[in-house]
């Protein structure tokens, strides 16, 4: 999962943002995954495309993800899920091979 920064949130909000979709998900997240691996929040993952690795920028309402260098389109979401996950695989190796 990637560090969307809960506890600076809960700086803002106080503990409410923890019963939230996404504070509950990441509480969850960290207590029942038998290895969770964090993500750098500055990552970039919307940008990156998941086929090719290929970094673009997108505008914030832009859904669909289109690569400018492999064609690739896929959902925004879906893209940014899949570079989240790689990058949780390619993270969770090296600290087995560290």
């Amino acid at each position: 999962f990637q560090d969307e920064n809960v506890k600076a949130w809960q700086r803002i909000w106080g503990r409410k943002i923890l019963s939230t979709a996404i504070g509950g998900i990441i509480s969850t997240l960290e207590k029942k995954v038998h290895t969770p691996v964090e993500v750098d929040r500055m990552y970039p993952s919307t940008k990156t495309c998941s086929k090719c690795g290929n970094i673009q920028e997108m505008a914030l309402d832009e859904r669909e993800y289109i690569c400018g260098k492999c064609g690739n389109i896929m959902d925004r979401d879906h893209n940014s899920s899949m570079n989240i996950l790689n990058e949780g695989f390619n993270a969770h190796e090296a600290s087995l091979h560290a």
